[in-house]
């Protein structure tokens, strides 16, 4: 009895550290909600990973504007605004 309560234990400590975040999504991932309940994990925008190349339509997860989208060499709010040429 006292084996499958530590094991059930250890089961439950191990399931608990793969949600590093707790909502569900990998470390450096939000999860996103939207309009149809429809729910996705979106990784983090990097200040540092500017100069990188990004593809038209690819979307990341903002710290100040939430969910932005690189689109025709602009990065676009969920406004479609946007936030940086």
């Amino acid at each position: 009895m006292v084996k499958k309560f530590r094991f059930l234990l250890l089961l439950v400590f191990f399931s608990l550290g793969c949600e590093s975040n707790g909502d569900g999504c990998e470390e450096g991932y939000v999860r996103q909600v939207g309009p149809d309940a429809s729910e996705w994990c979106v990784e983090e925008f990097k200040e540092d990973g500017i100069d990188k190349e990004y593809r038209t339509g690819e979307s990341y997860y903002h710290q100040k504007y939430g969910l932005i989208t690189y689109t025709s060499g602009k990065w676009t709010d969920k406004h479609n605004q946007v936030i940086w040429p």
